[in-house]
């Protein structure tokens, strides 16, 4: 076991959900957070199960179950956290269902001296997240996924420093960017928006702060012709569905594998999720 000059400790933070949202039209009313749970600081393991949940005709699910550890190994100087929510059965307003919905993400941290330099290291992976059996308006669609990508890009910092090269940029763009350069439709507002926003990310990735990817590498589906934006679903009458949306920061990432803007008779947001992460007390450098 490495001795530092300086004792530290490590601040687990990790938590998950399976739906969560609220609605504002034609009533206003909150839909109450499911199957959540919460790693405390000092880490250990929580868990959360709901079975068989409706609320009104807007979502349902057959069953829901979060399971977060965290816990030192390696002698202490290293300290992983894994952070699983399953979703079976998931309908949403019976227009877009799934059979499974993982949210499942894996961090690593291995703990530095304390000292003017920050030599903390997380490598921090969406290991078996996925999304399946889904079906839009009765209608099968295939969503696939890229997390290979994010295995060899599990460091931050690696990932910036790829990201300096405009070869690399141009390779990822759809992960980052969310539309292709010359999209075969004509690119709704809410998904012009983040493009928008993206426009940041066309030379160099923050330092600090989150960013916004996907998973996604493709959606398909025989009825979706002009309404699929890289990881983006806009259905009339119905709303937006946002599809594996990642954030990443230095030491930690969220993961959203379903989030819907309901538009139209029923407006309000239904949202899955999950984040794993933490960092080292005293901080390593500044």
């Amino acid at each position: 076991m490495k001795r530092f000059k300086t004792p530290r400790a490590f601040l687990y933070h990790a938590h998950g959900f399976a739906i969560s949202g609220m609605i504002t039209k034609p009533f206003q009313d909150f839909i109450p957070t499911q199957a959540s749970a919460t790693l405390p600081t000092t880490g250990g393991l929580a868990e959360a199960t709901v079975n068989d949940y409706v609320y009104k005709d807007i979502v349902s699910f057959k069953r829901a179950y979060t399971r977060i550890t965290g816990m030192p190994a390696n002698g202490g100087n290293v300290h992983e956290t894994d952070m699983k929510v399953i979703i079976e059965g998931l309908n949403i307003r019976d227009r877009f269902t799934a059979e499974r919905v993982v949210t499942h993400i894996r961090c690593k941290h291995t703990l530095g001296d304390f000292g003017k330099e920050n030599k903390d290291r997380s490598e921090i992976i969406p290991v078996e997240s996925d999304i399946s059996g889904v079906k839009i308006d009765g209608e099968p669609v295939n969503v696939t996924l890229d997390k290979n990508f994010f295995h060899e890009f599990s460091n931050y910092a690696r990932l910036r420093e790829a990201y300096k090269k405009a070869s690399f940029r141009k390779h990822v763009q759809q992960k980052f960017h969310w539309v292709p350069e010359k999209p075969k439709a004509k690119v709704p507002d809410c998904v012009q928006t983040r493009y928008k926003w993206a426009e940041r990310l066309n030379k160099k990735l923050p330092e600090h702060g989150h960013i916004l990817c996907t998973l996604v590498d493709k959606v398909e589906g025989d009825n979706l012709d002009g309404r699929v934006f890289g990881n983006v679903i806009v259905l009339p009458d119905f709303g937006t569905i946002y599809l594996g949306d990642y954030f990443i920061d230095r030491h930690s990432t969220r993961l959203e594998m379903v989030r819907v803007e309901l538009e139209g008779a029923v407006t309000g947001r239904v949202v899955d999720g999950g984040n794993g992460g933490g960092n080292g007390f005293p901080p390593s450098g500044t």
